[in-house]
């Protein structure tokens, strides 16, 4: 929870409301009188400035809350004694996966909270906290709050607990404590503690009679959930029985798990809950449930995270990076390629990058290491086949393809999981994946939260760890940007790649098969920009005097390297200079008449430069002052090094 306060101000109002929630038209007050009023954020202020002691009913009209307290009420005993007893049911609260906090109540006694991330039934979290009372061995009739499983004519509201912190409560009564020591928490210390319960991490005893008959093999009672019953009723129902599921079954493994759910589900409810919803349940649990064993085996273990010196590690690692596709894609590293959607051509350069890996052949003048490559692709089975064509890779074997279509519903570290198994089996170093927002399920928001962003390269960096090179690509924002926040979503991306690249039409290219690429990287062997051109073998010579090398197999196109983006620009108005000039001294152009001539993309800077090489080749000649009245006229000669006056 987001909370913001500032003391008895409204933003703890607000906070307190949203913590405490309940019914909305209603409250309590003195000693059991209820107040048909609006609870509102004014009301609860005045509950902090001591004016008023406001009560909260937390029994729904739908049979839901928000949160369960326990009044222990312990007349007569010594304070040590009550602060035992509260202890002990906190703990016993918390070893069911719940977390609790404690309030010293205005007599003697305590109050035992409980905040759910999510409503809940109000009678599931009632045997929560019977249970809780049971373990802690207090007596059976310890009061529970709500106080009722639902609301009935003759129970129109339930019971109201007092909020805590009436006046700020100097006297130290109705405060929230540190269950550390007991003392009192202000509001503020007691916001910034908080800690909502998960549903899912509760171990009920509610749904642990059709546990126990599904891990036992049965399962042909009467449907618990009908179709009368809400969908929402029957997708918590089905959570916090997978929940259960994956603690019983975990020796078994996660299939086990997963038939012991879908029996559930086709026994329990009717209509069943969607297979896939089964799984997707079972899956988050799974993974769940690993991340928490593996944080315990640390300690039950005392396993050590070991440090390494620079000394070693400068001795354990190979000083020459490990490059598959240099300097862009190298073993152990994850770069990222960003570009406009369907403009930048990223699949066509990672195409052609492939088929020069499989091979273990030159890409963009660099030797690649020959390895397969696993391939996460988004496209449909149409638009792949016409990618593959033009890189000449539809005969190829050490391609392996993974359709996002087929892994809907599979949970985004299973299927890394599967793609890196894939590589192991297969003998792969390289594994891409285009893109990672449309695999990992980042939609709308959720790719701009770093969160979230982190979370989907969690996968892929464990890959990377295994010694694989990844190339995740990503598209790119409508309103661009430079390498490194050109993507869209979250920056945190980029910070975790390694390498990041940055695919867009060259500026002022003279053909629309230029193309530029930007870079960030960790390695110094990666150029900051680069401008390429896609070219057809069958040319020969492509354009701007680049060699055609010797291939005994060429795929349709290529990529070749025309230099950086200042020279690819001097070339470009260089060519476009002469083809604009006369071969005559009599028809000779000043500057102004020949920009006239020129394409836009052809800048002011390029031309200068342009002029003067050419003028330093012999290719031009040039007559005037270059001055007013007398400018600098330029006329080139012909092909056989004459020129005409």
């Amino acid at each position: 929870m987001d909370i913001e306060t500032d003391g008895n101000g409204p933003g703890t109002a607000t906070a307190l409301l949203e913590l405490f929630a309940g019914r909305r038209d209603a409250y309590g007050k003195g000693r059991g009188l209820c107040v048909k009023a609006p609870v509102t954020e004014e009301l609860i202020g005045r509950h902090l400035a001591g004016e008023i002691a406001v009560g909260i009913y937390p029994l729904l009209a739908d049979g839901l809350c928000h949160w369960v307290c326990v009044d222990l009420d312990l007349p007569g005993e010594p304070d040590l004694a009550q602060w035992a007893k509260a202890l002990g049911l906190y703990e016993s609260l918390r070893r069911l996966g719940c977390s609790p906090f404690i309030e010293r109540s205005q007599s003697k006694g305590y109050h035992l909270w409980t905040f759910f991330a999510d409503p809940v039934e109000a009678a599931w979290a009632r045997q929560v906290a019977a249970k809780a009372i049971a373990d802690a061995g207090l007596p059976a009739d310890t009061e529970i709050f709500p106080k009722h499983d639902c609301l009935t004519p003759e129970v129109p509201f339930s019971g109201y607990v007092n909020l805590p912190f009436a006046g700020q409560n100097g006297n130290g009564r109705r405060v929230m404590v540190n269950p550390a020591d007991g003392e009192p928490w202000t509001v503020d210390e007691f916001l910034a503690a908080l800690s909502l319960t998960d549903p899912n991490d509760v171990l009920l005893g509610r749904d642990t009679a059709d546990v126990d008959v599904l891990v036992a093999g049965g399962g042909d009672a009467a449907p618990l959930l009908g179709e009368d019953a809400p969908y929402r009723t029957r997708h918590e129902k089905g959570k916090r029985v997978v929940g259960l599921l994956v603690a019983r079954l975990w020796p078994d493994g996660e299939q086990a798990v997963l038939d012991a759910a879908l029996n559930w589900s086709t026994a329990r409810c009717y209509p069943p809950l969607p297979e896939a919803e089964v799984r997707r349940m079972v899956g988050d649990f799974w993974r769940k449930e690993e991340r928490k064993r593996a944080k315990e085996g640390v300690k039950e273990t005392g396993k050590t995270i070991p440090f390494r010196t620079a000394r070693e590690i400068a001795e354990q690692t190979p000083e020459d990076v490990d490059w598959l596709a240099p300097p862009w894609v190298a073993a152990g590293a994850i770069t990222e390629l960003t570009g406009r959607a369907k403009a930048s051509g990223k699949t066509t350069w990672t195409m052609h990058m492939i088929a020069a890996c499989l091979d273990g052949g030159e890409f963009l003048g660099q030797q690649t290491a020959k390895t397969p490559v696993v391939y996460l692709t988004e496209e449909r089975p149409a638009t792949l086949r016409e990618a593959l064509a033009r890189a000449g890779l539809l005969e190829r074997d050490g391609l392996f393809f993974m359709y996002w279509h087929d892994t809907v519903g599979v949970p985004w570290p299973d299927v890394v999981a599967a793609a890196a198994d894939k590589c192991r089996v297969e003998g792969a170093r390289m594994l891409v994946v285009d893109t990672l927002s449309q695999f990992a399920g980042l939609k709308g928001d959720t790719e701009s939260a770093s969160g979230a962003a982190l979370e989907a390269l969690g996968p892929l960096q464990a890959a990377a760890a295994q010694g694989l090179g990844v190339l995740e690509s990503r598209h790119e924002r409508k309103g661009g940007g430079e390498v490194g926040e050109s993507g869209r979503g979250s920056s945190a991306f980029a910070g975790a790649a390694d390498v990041v690249l940055k695919l867009s039409r060259a500026e002022g290219a003279a053909r629309p098969t230029m193309r530029k690429i930007e870079a960030l990287s960790r390695f110094t062997e990666t150029p900051d920009k680069l401008v390429i051109e896609l070219v057809e073998n069958s040319f020969g010579t492509p354009p701007l005097g680049k060699a055609v090398p010797n291939e005994t197999k060429s795929p349709p196109s290529r990529y070749v390297v025309l230099g950086s983006e200042s020279a690819v620009a001097i070339t470009t108005a260089k060519q476009a200079v002469l083809d604009a000039l006369p071969l005559s001294e009599a028809e000779a152009l000043e500057r102004k008449l020949i920009e006239s001539e020129l394409p836009d993309t052809v800048k002011a800077n390029a031309l200068t430069n342009a002029l003067k090489e050419l003028r330093d080749s012999g290719e031009i000649l040039c007559i005037g002052g270059g001055k007013k009245g007398d400018p600098f006229r330029y006329w080139k000669q012909d092909s056989f090094g004459t020129t005409t006056l």
